[in-house]
């Protein structure tokens, strides 16, 4: 369908689709969403322009309280609580305003990703485990946790050939990782045992 003859409508600082108004319309063909949320954005900053490379230090404040709090939960091992905490820390950090730094949310989310992916694994959701330590790897290719991670996943999802990549990826970036090289071994054995 050709969105140039669609008609719209401004409601409430928000976009639809006249027709069956909705941001987000299958029939028109249209995801107003993206241009929604970024309108938002912009009024709730009042007309105050933020600097150049601008980041909330109060957000990431909170991120780190909940990444922390999350952290002393998989020590004492409540895994579910840590969990719980590092999710929080992830939605806070996909809160971060378009115009803020991308590296930092980056670090925030791959580090709160991988822990969380620890703790996912500590009660073997080795599914769940798997998709945050992916996720970790498109925010932070070269990071050998995230590697590590993945592969450990793999193992608990008993895809060891898979397992055996991951972890000689993240052998690339670190050669001399024991921990990498200790779980490759192990991945090797069980790939060749079936």
């Amino acid at each position: 369908m050709e969105t140039s003859n669609i008609s719209l409508s401004v409601e409430h600082n928000a976009i639809y689709c006249q027709p069956h108004h909705l941001e987000t319309c299958t029939a028109c063909d249209l995801d107003l969403s993206p241009v929604n949320k970024l309108t938002m954005e912009l009024y709730s900053i009042n007309g105050d322009v933020p600097p150049p490379n601008y980041a909330s230090e109060q957000l990431s404040r909170e991120i780190i309280h909940y990444k922390n709090e999350g952290d002393a939960h998989y020590k004492k091992k409540s895994y579910s609580e840590a969990i719980k905490l590092y999710s929080r820390a992830i939605e806070l950090a996909f809160t971060r305003p378009v115009w803020e730094s991308s590296m930092r949310n980056r670090e925030e989310l791959a580090i709160c990703l991988s822990n969380r992916a620890a703790a996912y694994m500590a009660i073997d959701a080795w599914v769940d485990a798997y998709v945050d330590a992916d996720a970790v790897l498109q925010l932070k290719n070269q990071w050998t946790k995230g590697h590590l991670r993945k592969g450990r996943a793999l193992m608990g999802l008993k895809r060891f050939d898979e397992a055996v990549e991951a972890f000689r990826v993240g052998l690339t970036y670190d050669p001399e990782n024991k921990e990498l090289q200790t779980w490759l071994a192990d991945a090797k054995a069980k790939a060749i045992l079936g």
